[in-house]
């Protein structure tokens, strides 16, 4: 049975380990408070920024205007692309197989894609995420 300590919860009993992990803890955050001390200068410069970009919004309010404008554009052109991904998708084989189950003769229909339409949707896709990214330029 492990031994209670003053706060009346229970404990391992070895009061050495766990003076040896409360002394590394110590340690730990004594380090991480000299790490957060030293980078002082950095979160003072990052606030700066902040403070200066908020200053241009309130100059010019219609900046905000700019996210709901870019979301009319990238929103259709989200759709359209997808929509032309399902159509080149669709560009598959069938091939019908009747299997022997248990159940007797099963038709089988594996769809199968071609060399060239595997790259197709590959470099459609790779196209597809370049568009967006120009609507970020």
């Amino acid at each position: 049975s492990a031994a209670h300590g003053a706060d009346q919860l229970p404990g391992t009993g070895d009061e050495v380990v766990a003076l040896c992990i409360g002394a590394c803890l110590c340690a730990a955050s004594l380090g991480l408070l000299c790490f957060a001390c030293s980078k002082v200068d950095s979160v003072n410069i990052a606030v700066d920024c902040v403070k200066a970009t908020c200053e241009c919004i309130r100059d010019m309010p219609t900046m905000l205007f700019e996210p709901v404008i870019l979301l009319c554009f990238k929103v259709p052109a989200v759709v359209g692309l997808l929509v032309g991904f399902i159509y080149l998708a669709s560009c598959f084989s069938e091939v019908v197989q009747t299997v022997w189950t248990d159940t007797g003769l099963v038709r089988v229909v594996d769809i199968v894609f071609t060399a060239d339409v595997v790259w197709f949707l590959g470099f459609y896709a790779l196209m597809s995420m370049w568009i967006m990214e120009l609507f970020n330029a």
